[in-house]
């Protein structure tokens, strides 16, 4: 039986592309952080921003 990638899905990776794109911005932010290139104000900015852009979940 073949495995196929959940990134070979096109469902799956529009589904997962919003998680990805906050990820590697956070990721962005804390490499800007720890090489001294961005304060810890823009930093938390820069975080809370990306916070913001998350969908809210509701409970059941």
């Amino acid at each position: 039986m073949a495995r196929t990638r959940l990134d070979d899905d096109d469902e799956v990776s529009d589904l997962l592309a919003p998680a990805l794109a906050r990820v590697t911005r956070l990721h962005d932010i804390a490499r800007s952080l720890s090489d001294g290139t961005t304060s810890d104000a823009a930093a938390a900015r820069a975080v809370r921003d990306v916070a913001d852009t998350q969908p809210t979940r509701r409970p059941r």
